[in-house]
């Protein structure tokens, strides 16, 4: 689609991003992570580790887990996630300092398929209750206290939900009183739930659901919810009501998540050589207005989704790791060998985990890759995303869950990753290279 020529670089720049300054004070690193991609659901917290020494982070404990794909929630004392057993999906707790398992309960058979087996969604904790997904489609409440169960819906049974090819894998959204899941029912992929209660509220969008976890974005005073829903070819925002307040044409398949960026924009991504897109969306007094400012196949998602940070766009472009400025779509850099990894943001630094369990710390800039650590954490297929909640790292696999310490962190500063270069030579020779 080309460069943004509406408006000059400085203020598409300002209009999409914001000024640079420090971390706001409500940003300070939090001890929790209580749902999939942190607690403002972008892959992203204030502070960071500056390193390890040879030996690599110290181990606090790693136990035993079965298959699946579900992330770590952490919030308290506990950390939560999904696995399968010899024949069922269990949501479980277990304790922060040990390891030890406090509590499961059964959420459903256990789903079995080419790519991989057990739940694929990531729990959610919030108000003392935990909320989780099998890959079967039970959506289950309990208490996070002691697992009691609250409440539970089967989305084949209830919603006439037609399942995923690869299995039900949307992260519920809890925004104040309202549980969001796509259901990919019969009567709308989406619904709005009580938490509390699970009594359904409402269900929207006919055109069918799929894997992808919704977001919340404020825009021009609007609170929206934004869906990729995997088997229409549209990105999708939805009103707190349940009402379609806009669509933008987009692929079928798309896993990864969307992506805010700035205040008013969103970056969606798919592989299978699909790639990606940046819309700007406008609120005026006729509606929204959604803006397409570039599409390519610089960054293709596959199911690990990208981090937005200060005007640029840091993920897995398949196997590959890629820095591409958000602006413009234009590649910054690339580093290889890490696989199809994912990864997160914290302070200034790039906290990677790679699909052979190798963890990386590497510096947080857009002009080039430079690597700080890196140590063996986990070995064989590795496809969750790191958790770092305060100092503590978790990560899983197929066959076990581990937290390390991460010793001391430091502060991330907002003005610390180099600006985009709007110079036209830079413009004409930053997507060069392989990819």
């Amino acid at each position: 689609m080309g460069s943004y020529r509406a408006l000059t670089a400085a203020a598409a720049l300002a209009a999409l991003f914001g000024a640079a300054g420090p971390l706001a004070a409500d940003d300070s690193v939090p001890k929790d992570w209580p749902q999939f991609r942190g607690p403002h659901r972008d892959g992203i917290v204030a502070e960071g580790p500056t390193g390890w020494g040879d030996a690599g982070p110290k181990e606090l404990w790693r136990v035993p887990l079965g298959e699946g794909y579900s992330a770590v929630s952490v919030a308290g004392d506990a950390v939560f996630t999904l696995y399968a057993d010899a024949d069922s999906e269990q949501l479980a707790a277990f304790d922060r300092t040990s390891g030890a398992k406090r509590w499961s309960v059964r959420l459903s058979p256990r789903l079995d398929t080419a790519m991989g087996n057990g739940p694929r969604s990531t729990p959610t904790v919030a108000d003392g209750r935990v909320f989780a997904l099998s890959g079967t489609g039970v959506l289950v409440a309990v208490t996070a206290a002691d697992g009691k169960e609250l409440w539970r819906h089967d989305l084949v049974a209830r919603f006439g939900s037609r399942p995923p090819q690869w299995g039900f894998a949307s992260a519920p959204l809890i925004d104040g009183d309202l549980l969001l899941i796509e259901v990919g029912g019969t009567d709308g992929a989406f619904a709005g739930l009580d938490p509390a209660t699970g009594e359904v509220r409402w269900q929207s969008y006919e055109r069918g659901g799929g894997y992808s976890s919704p977001i919340v974005m404020t825009i021009g005073g609007v609170k929206q919810y934004v869906f990729v829903p995997t088997a229409a070819d549209q990105l999708v925002s939805l009103l707190p009501d349940g009402t379609v307040h806009w669509t933008h044409e987009w692929h079928a398949g798309t896993i990864a998540m969307p992506v805010a960026v700035g205040e008013d924009a969103v970056f969606v991504s798919a592989s299978n050589d699909i790639g990606g897109m940046l819309v700007r969306i406008a609120e005026g007094k006729d509606g929204p207005v959604v803006e397409e400012i570039w599409r390519n196949r610089e960054m293709k998602n596959h199911f690990s989704s990208s981090v937005a940070y200060q005007g640029f766009l840091y993920g897995f472009d398949g196997g590959t790791l890629k820095c591409v400025d958000a602006l413009t779509g234009e590649r910054r850099w690339v580093q290889r060998g890490l696989g199809k990894g994912s990864l997160i943001i914290a302070g200034n630094r790039l906290l990677i985990l790679g699909d052979r369990g190798q963890l990386v710390l590497a510096e947080l800039r857009s002009d080039e890759y430079r690597e700080i650590a890196r140590a063996q954490v986990l070995d064989g297929k590795t496809w969750t995303a790191p958790v770092l909640a305060g100092s503590q790292l978790f990560v899983r696999n197929q066959s076990e869950m581990a937290a390390f310490d991460l010793g001391a962190l430091a502060p991330g500063d907002r003005a610390a990753a180099p600006p985009p270069d709007t110079s036209a030579e830079t413009q004409a020779t930053a997507g060069g290279g392989e990819g």
